[in-house]
């Protein structure tokens, strides 16, 4: 295959470009229009021997179609040297269609460096001024630390460099000092919380992670999961004897969940908090005999022992991303067909939910939601009847049929919805008979 003068120029041209790359500066395009990002790249003889992921490869050059290189930031480029970039990418965008996207994103990175940086002083400022003015705390921090990482991206000629580094590590000093602080703090204190406990030991990876943890603190913090865990086992034990109802028995399963899932690290310790959560789900009724405990802590009541013995809430749970559930819902009286679902079910809690906007969400298989409905939950009720209605013409507008999955969820950081029970199996739709 005969090369041009101009393929071996930007071929040396990649390659040259590679000797102080650290990570992937050049795109392999070969002939079959398969491409891949390569860190290093040597030519030798009729071979390209190149690094990608780590990983070395040799192949012949004649299965090569362009090396192209990737801007390096901070490095400036004249006008010739963009425009000969630009047209080799557009080149391989017109010889390979399967590869458009990728190599569009790489022409526009060229295109870019004609743009001049506009003057980011300010916003630098600005970020910094948010930053002392907000808790400054982990979340604070993280949030100026990704901003500054965004705002830094577009300082392709890396004109502020300098301001960008300073702010950095000025605000970096800054929040380790007083998290150090913080640490302290919680370190001291003599009968601690299970969230005391994990802020404490959150605080202690990030120090670590930036090399900034006082020595002593691991000696410290492992005195303060011992002192968390007999003292939580102790709360829960009061709290129960000083509210014998359902609402302390709630109360105690909460701080056993809470030790399961933060605190025992031993088998012994494991072992033990399980042994206090199966008792305390044993004695359920006689706390309060109008309730059974299930194998997982839900209270239920003699209405959701016949809607399950009735087999209306025998159906199956899918988890998704949630690995602990607070809530369980158990589908009572369903009807579903081609006109819609309409059912009634229950929402029982295990701890005392918190404050916050619920909602109960239908959703397909692929996590679509269909149907939203609002529900109030209140901290000092752990059992609610809900009626679900999702219309035949909601199905049809998100074009399903099958399996309907119902789930609680419940607005957390940002908006976001976090689900706070499985996803439990509602009902299957079927087209209408003159759809089949």
């Amino acid at each position: 295959m005969r090369k041009t003068a101009e393929y071996y120029g930007i071929m040396l041209f990649a390659i040259l470009s590679l000797t102080m790359a650290g990570h992937a500066e050049v795109l392999v395009v070969l002939h079959d229009s398969t491409s891949e990002w390569a860190e290093t790249a040597v030519k030798e003889g009729d071979t390209l021997q190149y690094t990608a992921s780590g990983k070395k490869k040799r192949i012949s050059l004649d299965r090569v179609s362009q090396l192209l290189p990737r801007p390096k930031r901070g490095k400036t480029y004249d006008e010739p040297t963009i425009t000969k970039m630009v047209i080799a990418v557009e080149k391989q965008m017109r010889k390979h269609k399967a590869l458009r996207k990728r190599l569009q994103l790489l022409r526009d990175e060229w295109k870019a460096r004609r743009r001049v940086t506009k003057d980011l002083g300010p916003q630098i400022e600005e970020l910094e001024k948010t930053y002392h003015s907000s808790s400054r705390n982990l979340a604070a921090y993280n949030s100026f630390s990704s901003n500054l990482g965004m705002l830094r991206f577009q300082d392709l000629s890396a004109t502020h460099t300098v301001q960008f580094d300073e702010v950095e590590q000025r605000i970096r000093v800054e929040f380790l000092a007083s998290q150090r602080k913080v640490l302290a703090g919680l370190l001291k204190i003599a009968n601690p919380e299970p969230a005391q406990y994990m802020v404490a030991r959150e605080l202690s990876s990030v120090l670590k992670s930036h090399d900034a943890l006082p020595p002593v603190a691991p000696k410290l913090l492992g005195k303060m999961r011992l002192n968390t865990l007999r003292g939580s086992a102790s709360r829960a034990a009061k709290r129960l004897k000083a509210a014998p109802s359902l609402t302390g028995y709630l109360l105690a399963h909460e701080i056993w969940l809470d030790l399961e899932q933060h605190l025992g690290e031993s088998e012994k310790e494991l072992a033990m908090i399980r042994n206090k959560l199966d008792a305390l789900r044993r004695d359920l009724p006689k706390i309060d005999k109008a309730f059974v405990a299930d194998s997982s802590g839900f209270p239920l009541s003699k209405e959701d022992l016949a809607a399950l013995r009735s087999g209306q809430g025998k159906f199956p749970t899918r988890t998704g991303d949630l690995e602990v559930p607070s809530a369980r819902i158990i589908p009572g009286v369903t009807k579903a067909d081609a006109s819609g679902v309409h059912a009634k079910l229950a929402i029982v809690f295990r701890v005392p939910p918190p404050e916050g906007d619920y909602r109960l969400r239908l959703a397909v298989p692929s996590k679509e939601t269909i149907k939203t409905t609002s529900v109030p939950i209140s901290g000092a009720i752990h059992r609610y009847s809900v009626a679900v209605k999702c219309s035949g013409k909601d199905l049809r507008d998100a074009g399903f049929q099958g399996d309907v999955y119902v789930e609680l969820v419940r607005e957390g950081d940002q908006g976001k919805w976090q689900p706070v029970s499985k996803q439990t199996f509602l009902a299957f739709v079927s087209k209408p008979e003159h759809e089949h």
